[in-house]
C-alpha cells in the first residue's frame, strides 16, 4: 500500500461520514402492491415477481428451498389472498418497477438485532445499512457496507420478548433503514422487484433464532484443527521463517495447530502460485506434510481477482474456457488489485466454476493443503471508487446488471472450493472475508480488517453474536486488530474474548510487528498462553458443543438473555455457548447473579460459567490434535441441578477426512447423586454409524473419564 492508496482510502473516509448523514428511503413515486403470499398462523412467505424477464434472471440464484418453506406452511392452518390485509403483520410492499420498498410499523418497545458483521451497536435501531459487499479498510460506526451481506434480522419486543426473523432472498444490494427516516417504520430497498421474504412470527426470543436456523438445510462443519490456535501475519516471506515460528511455539510449550499464509507466498501475487524465488518457499509441499505429521496445517491465501497475463495458466483457462466478468459494452472487465491489472471470474457461470474446480483440484495436489482463506472476494478493486464492482460490471456474458447479484459474487467461490477439498477426502478448514446468506453451508467467515482499538475488540465480540444470529457458525475476529500494534494489556484482553470464539486466529497486517506468543516480554506470554492452554483443554467441549449445535440446528453462541425490571434485556457482552457455558469476558457480573450458572475458575486469565446440570470434557493434553481421540485422556466437570444430575453430550468423530462429514457418534455421559451421597457414572449412545471396534474404543475411553463437581 503507497502514499496514493492512503490518500484514496483517506478520501473513502471523508466521503462515508458525509453520505451516511444523506441517506435515506424515501417512499416519493412508489406504489403500493401485493405480492404473492402464502402463511399460517406464524409463518408469512412473499414472493415477488413484477418484472417477469428480471424474475427469469435471478430466479436460479434464489436460495429458499420450496419443499422446506412448503414443509413450515404446512404445519399450520394455511391461508392464501392477494391483499396484506389479510395477515396480522404490519407490512406493506412498493414499487416503481425497477426497485421494491417493503415498510413494517413497528414500536418503541422494538428492538433490531442481525443482518451479520455490520460494525454497529448491536442494537440496529435508529441505524441505515447498504448491504454491498465492500473492501472497506476503515470501520466505524458511519461506515455501513463492509465485506459481508447477511439478509437475516430480528424485531424484538423488550417487554413480552416475542420476536419476528425476518429473512430476505435477494443477491443484490439492499439498503436497511431501521428507522432513520421514519422513526417507526423499517425501510427495505431492494435493487429489483424480484426477490423471496419469509417471516416467523411472535415467537420468543430464543424459538425464533431456532426457526432461522431450521430453514438452513446445511452448515460447515470444520476439521478438528480449525478450532485450535491459529497464527497468521501478512509479511511472512519463507519457510525458513515458519521453521521458525513452529520451533518456538514448540519450546515454549504453547500449542500451535494452523499457520495462514498471506499473499507473500504466491509467485508475484498470483493466485495458485508458489514463490519460489531464492529459495523462499521451495519444497512447500513437502514442508506441509513435515508439519501435519505435527497436526499443524497449512491455510493459504486464495483472492478472486486473476493477473491478466498471457501464458500465466489460471488467466489462461478462465480466458478460454470461462467467461470472465463483462462490462454493460460486453467486453473483458479489468480492475486493479494486488498483482496489478486483473481480470474476475464470473463465478455464477458454469464454465468459470469448472475452471475453478480444476484449479482447486491441481492445487491440492501441488500443495497438500487441508484448507484455506478467501480474501479479496467482495471482490476488491483498488482503482474504483467504491473498492469494489461499479456499476458497469456484468454477469452471466453481459446478460445480469452487478446491482442484482453483487452480494453472492463469493458464495459459489466457496461452495466449488469447499467441494473440491471434500472430492479429495479431505475436511476442509475455509474461512471467507466476503459472505453472503447461506454461504455458512460451505465456510467460515471472519470480520476482516479490524484495528488495535478497545472499541474494535468490543464490536468485535458483537458482530460475532451478530453473525451467530445470522446462520454464521464458524467465525471470529483478528484477535489483537489487523492494522498496527495493540497495547499488551489490550492484546491479553482480546484474546480472553475470543476464547470460545471458533475460529480463534491472531492475525496482524504487514504494518504491526508480527505477534509471535514466544516472543512476547514474560507476564504477556505467560498470560496469553495460559489462554491458549485453556482453550486446548476446552477443545474436545469446544468441537462437541459446535458439532452438536449443527446437529440440533441450533446456535453454538448466543446472547445471554436476562430480565430487568419489566424488560426483557439481550446482553451484548455475555455469550452462552450451546445452553451449557456461560461466558462473561467483560465482567459484567450477570451471570453471578444466575442461580442457573456456577463459576468455575480455570487459571489466573481464564474463568467461566457452566449451566446447573450440564457438564463439559476437559483434556490434559495441551497438544495439536487432529481429532477428539487424541485429547484423551478427559475429565468431567459440571454442577448438580435440583434433581442432583449432570448431563454432558461428547461428538466423536476421525475429525479430519470428508467422510467423517457422515460417519460420527454422539454420546450422553450421566452423573448422579445418589440418596447415600455416593456418585453414580454413566453413558449412553444417543447416535452411532461408526464401526463396532470404534464404538468399543470410544466406550473404554469413557469409562475412564474422571468426574470434578463444582
Amino acid at each position: 500500500m503507497g502514499i496514493s492508496d492512503l490518500f484514496s482510502i483517506l478520501n473513502l473516509i471523508f466521503f462515508q461520514r458525509i453520505n451516511y448523514k444523506k441517506k435515506k428511503v424515501r417512499l416519493d413515486n412508489f406504489i403500493e402492491y401485493f405480492p404473492e403470499t402464502k402463511n399460517n398462523e406464524s409463518t408469512f412467505y412473499f414472493l415477488s415477481k413484477i418484472d417477469e424477464t428480471d424474475f427469469f434472471k435471478l430466479k436460479n440464484f434464489f436460495l429458499f428451498d420450496q419443499d422446506n418453506i412448503k414443509n413450515i406452511l404446512d404445519k399450520g392452518k394455511k391461508h392464501e389472498g392477494e391483499s396484506n390485509n389479510d395477515n396480522k403483520i404490519p407490512i406493506k410492499f412498493y414499487n416503481d418497477n425497477k426497485k421494491a420498498i417493503i415498510t413494517i410499523e413497528i414500536d418503541d418497545n422494538k428492538k433490531i438485532f442481525g443482518l451479520g458483521s455490520k460494525f454497529s451497536p448491536f442494537d440496529r435501531k435508529g441505524m441505515i445499512f447498504d448491504n454491498l459487499n465492500t473492501d472497506n479498510p476503515y470501520h466505524a460506526y458511519f461506515v455501513d457496507n463492509l465485506y459481508s451481506t447477511l439478509n437475516i434480522f430480528y424485531i424484538f419486543d423488550e417487554k413480552t420478548q416475542t420476536t419476528d426473523c425476518l429473512i430476505l432472498d435477494y443477491p443484490g444490494i439492499v439498503r436497511y433503514d431501521f428507522g432513520k427516516t421514519c422513526k417507526n417504520q423499517i425501510r427495505i430497498e431492494i435493487s429489483s422487484t424480484s426477490f423471496q421474504l419469509i417471516i416467523f412470527k411472535n415467537y420468543d426470543f430464543y424459538s425464533s433464532i431456532k426457526k432461522a436456523y431450521e430453514i438452513c438445510n446445511n452448515f460447515y462443519r470444520p476439521p478438528f484443527h480449525a478450532f485450535g490456535y491459529t497464527y497468521s501475519h501478512w509479511g511472512i516471506k519463507s519457510i525458513n521463517e515458519i521453521e521458525k515460528i513452529t520451533k518456538s511455539h514448540e519450546e515454549e510449550n504453547i500449542p500451535l495447530s494452523n499457520i495462514c499464509l498471506d499473499i507473500d507466498y504466491m509467485d508475484s501475487f498470483k493466485n495458485f502460485t508458489i514463490n519460489e524465488n531464492y529459495g523462499n518457499f521451495i519444497g512447500f509441499s513437502n514442508f506441509c506434510k513435515e508439519l501435519k505429521n505435527k497436526n499443524i496445517f497449512f491455510i493459504p491465501i486464495i483472492d478472486a481477482a486473476i493477473k491478466f497475463e498471457n501464458g500465466y495458466a489460471a488467466y489462461d483457462e478462465f480466458k478460454n474456457k470461462g467467461n470472465l466478468v463483462k462490462n454493460k459494452n460486453g467486453n473483458i472487465y479489468y480492475g486493479n488489485v494486488w498483482p496489478g491489472k486483473s481480470v474476475f471470474p464470473d463465478f455464477f457461470d458454469k464454465k468459470d466454476q469448472i475452471v475453478l474446480k480444476n484449479l482447486i483440484d491441481d492445487w491440492i495436489k501441488k500443495t497438500n493443503t487441508n484448507g484455506c482463506w478467501l480474501d479479496m472476494n467482495e471482490p476488491s478493486i483498488f482503482n474504483e471508487k467504491t473498492r469494489t464492482f461499479s456499476e458497469d460490471a456484468r454477469f452471466l456474458n453481459g446478460k445480469v446488471e452487478n446491482e442484482k447479484l453483487h452480494n453472492m459474487y463469493p458464495y459459489f467461490q466457496a461452495k466449488v472450493t469447499y467441494e473440491s477439498y471434500i472430492e479429495n477426502n479431505i475436511r476442509p478448514m475455509i474461512f471467507s472475508r466476503s459472505f453472503y446468506t447461506f454461504m455458512n453451508q460451505y465456510c467460515g467467515n471472519w470480520t476482516g480488517d479490524n484495528q488495535p482499538r478497545y472499541l474494535h475488540l468490543k464490536t468485535g465480540f458483537q458482530q460475532i453474536i451478530s453473525l451467530s444470529l445470522s446462520l454464521v457458525m464458524y467465525c471470529g475476529t483478528d484477535i489483537g486488530g489487523f492494522w498496527f500494534n495493540p497495547t499488551n494489556e489490550l492484546f491479553i484482553k482480546w484474546f480472553k474474548a475470543c476464547l470460545f470464539h471458533p475460529l480463534f486466529r491472531n492475525h496482524s497486517s504487514i504494518f504491526a510487528k508480527p505477534r509471535e506468543i514466544p516472543s512476547l516480554k514474560p507476564k504477556v506470554k505467560e498470560k496469553i498462553t495460559q489462554i491458549i492452554k485453556a482453550r486446548y483443554a476446552l477443545l474436545p467441549s469446544i468441537y462437541s458443543l459446535f458439532m452438536l449445535s449443527i446437529f440440533n440446528k441450533k446456535p453454538y453462541i448466543m446472547p445471554y438473555l436476562y430480565k430487568k425490571e419489566d424488560k426483557f434485556i439481550l446482553s451484548d457482552e455475555v455469550i452462552i455457548i450451546s445452553d451449557t457455558i456461560g461466558y462473561d469476558p467483560f465482567g459484567t457480573n450477570l451471570l453471578k447473579r444466575d442461580d442457573c450458572f456456577k463459576k468455575f475458575i480455570f487459571f489466573d486469565e481464564v474463568d467461566f460459567y457452566i449451566k446447573k446440570g450440564k457438564g463439559i470434557f476437559l483434556s490434559s493434553k495441551l497438544l495439536p490434535s487432529k481429532n477428539i481421540f487424541e485429547t484423551f485422556p478427559l475429565k468431567f466437570l459440571g454442577a448438580f441441578d435440583e434433581n442432583n444430575k449432570i448431563v454432558g453430550e461428547i461428538y466423536f468423530d476421525d475429525g479430519i477426512t470428508s467422510s467423517s462429514l457422515n460417519n460420527f457418534a454422539i454420546y450422553k455421559f450421566i452423573i448422579e447423586k445418589e440418596n447415600n451421597g455416593n456418585i453414580k457414572k454413566n453413558f449412553n449412545k444417543t447416535f452411532s454409524n461408526l464401526e463396532k471396534n470404534i464404538e468399543l474404543e470410544i466406550e473404554k475411553l469413557l469409562n475412564e473419564i474422571e468426574v470434578q463437581i463444582i
